[in-house]
């Protein structure tokens, strides 16, 4: 997560993204020999605009679209790729379009703007505008995994420096992208205290208002930290990711596992925004955690993949 209107999307609030489109579009794509930034720019001479963090999530099946907007550029990418017309919309599946002009994946910079609920929300809360209000210098993620494999919760740490006097409070959006059961609780833990707090269940949205101690002047700095708890999936996880919207200076990720139960075998990755991934394996048998550090990133994500041992009889939480 990264900049200053904070959004993300916890594993295991929100359903795993279709694969079939992200197929589709990777093989158009390669046929015609497009890059990311070149579709974007042709999009955008048809009328279309998107980011190349939308196109990369598409891409990689992170994320599917989920409004008019986004199928509309749907749309338009069948005739650049030279697809028959409907081949795009048709690859997404059942059940994944939303309301007629809802799009999910507006960049944070306008959620305001195109009336997004998460915008709205912000506004209502007088938070519109801090996203040019501060530059973040640094965030770690500290994320538990029981031993049944579940993701129970979520410490984040942050830094950022005020690059205007009055900075006193830091948004948090939660987008689960389906009905959540329960809500997700938020707790400042060090340097900040929840405010107020926007709670949409059947829509997926919660929006979180983190006062800090005191109000900054331009150029100073402030460290805060703050507690998520995550809901409980059917599954066991095998992901955690964390998408920087935008640009900061460290981002860190640590998922640290339950010794009685360690995975199998695991990766710590980045995925740019215009599509390329970088991963590194991780050896196991000598480590209870996973660590994805990097620098100067954003937007994009930051993240771990691991797999669990095969079941057999004994083993924890099976």
């Amino acid at each position: 997560m990264g900049g200053g209107q904070d959004r993300t999307r916890f594993r295991g609030l929100r359903r795993p993204a279709e694969a079939q489109l992200a197929t589709v579009l990777a093989e158009a794509l390669s046929r015609r020999g497009l890059t990311l930034s070149e579709t974007r720019e042709a999009l955008a001479h048809r009328g279309q605009s998107v980011s190349l963090a939308t196109l990369s999530y598409w891409r990689s099946g992170q994320r599917t679209p989920e409004g008019a907007v986004s199928f509309d550029v749907l749309d338009c990418l069948d005739e650049i790729l030279h697809l028959e017309p409907g081949t795009l919309r048709a690859s997404v599946g059942p059940g994944r379009r939303l309301s007629p002009g809802a799009d999910d994946y507006v960049e944070l910079t306008d959620l305001v703007r195109t009336g997004d609920a998460a915008g709205r929300a912000l506004a209502a809360m007088g938070l519109e505008d801090v996203e040019e209000a501060v530059a973040k210098e640094y965030v770690m993620v500290a994320v538990d995994v029981d031993r049944r494999g579940q993701e129970t919760r979520c410490v984040v740490r942050s830094r950022i420096r005020a690059l205007r006097d009055g900075v006193d409070r830091r948004p948090l959006v939660i987008d689960a992208g389906e009905p959540l059961r329960e809500v997700v609780t938020l707790t400042g833990t060090r340097g900040c205290r929840t405010g107020r707090t926007h709670v949409d269940l059947q829509a997926g949205l919660l929006v979180f208002e983190m006062l800090l101690e005191r109000p900054l002047l331009v150029g100073e700095t402030a460290t805060f930290e703050y507690e998520v708890g995550l809901a409980d999936t059917s599954e066991p996880e095998t992901e955690f990711v964390w998408h920087c919207a935008h640009r900061v200076g460290e981002v860190e990720v640590w998922v640290r596992f339950d010794p009685a139960r360690l995975p199998a075998t695991a990766e710590v990755f980045t995925v740019q925004a215009d599509g390329e991934r970088r991963a590194t394996s991780v050896d196991m048998d000598r480590s209870t955690s996973l660590v994805s550090a990097v620098r100067h990133f954003g937007p994009g994500t930051v993240g771990a993949a691991w797999t669990w041992p095969t079941p057999s009889l004994g083993t924890p939480g099976m």
